[in-house]
């Protein structure tokens, strides 16, 4: 079975680094990155992408919410919302089994250092 390709759409360099570390020690391949809503269709569209991570906001003026409208109507790929603060808080509180990055000079506790994998898509 080939390894699932995931799409990041994210504005944050340092985050698009740690989600790429994490989602390939997970074993997946990563389709590209895209930091605006017209990237972020061309790229998919070009690479393949099986999965989209999408931040809400995003560079350009179109946030991920419309870009995700795009991508699922255009080219029928799923979109899971990035929310690096609301997944750390939904972590906590479900109790779920997961992994936790940090993206900002090793602090974990710096408001918005933090993002979670829970599961895995495709398993």
């Amino acid at each position: 079975m080939s390894k699932k390709r995931i799409l990041i759409v994210e504005d944050e360099a340092l985050t698009v680094l740690a989600l790429q570390q994490e989602l390939g020690e997970l074993g997946y391949e990563i389709a590209g990155n895209a930091s605006t809503a017209a990237e972020a269709l061309r790229v998919a569209e070009d690479n393949r992408a099986d999965l989209v991570l999408m931040d809400i906001q995003l560079d350009g003026g179109v946030s991920g919410i419309a870009a995700a409208a795009a991508l699922r109507g255009q080219l029928d790929i799923p979109v899971v919302f990035l929310f690096a603060e609301a997944l750390h808080r939904a972590r906590i509180e479900s109790g779920c089994r997961h992994r936790t990055s940090q993206t900002q000079h090793g602090n974990r506790d710096a408001p918005g250092a933090q993002f979670t994998i829970a599961g895995r898509y495709g398993t």
